[in-house]
């Protein structure tokens, strides 16, 4: 009969003391910092310099067709607006 709480197998106790030291990426600190500040600012996975695709960085700058209208639909209030003011005073 097992207590709850007590190990499931009384042969074998708890191991305790030093933690194992880490393995994989969580070898070095920097990295695991920088993936935490990562995650919390909403970013994905790291990138190597290596892995990185030029075409990836490229299509960060283009401007979508969405953008471009909101961009021609502002220019041109903005034209309107100071024509239209300028007819006033004029």
């Amino acid at each position: 009969m097992t207590l709850p709480g007590s190990p499931d197998h009384p042969g074998h106790p708890p191991v305790s003391g030093a933690p194992t030291p880490p393995h994989g990426p969580q070898a070095d600190p920097e990295a695991v910092l920088a993936q935490a500040l990562r995650a919390m600012a909403g970013g994905g996975k790291s990138v190597r310099a290596d892995q990185q695709a030029t075409p990836a960085l490229l299509s960060r700058n283009r401007l979508s067709v969405l953008q471009i209208v909101l961009i021609a639909t502002i220019l041109g209030l903005l034209i309107g607006i100071t024509a239209g003011l300028i007819t006033l005073l004029v």
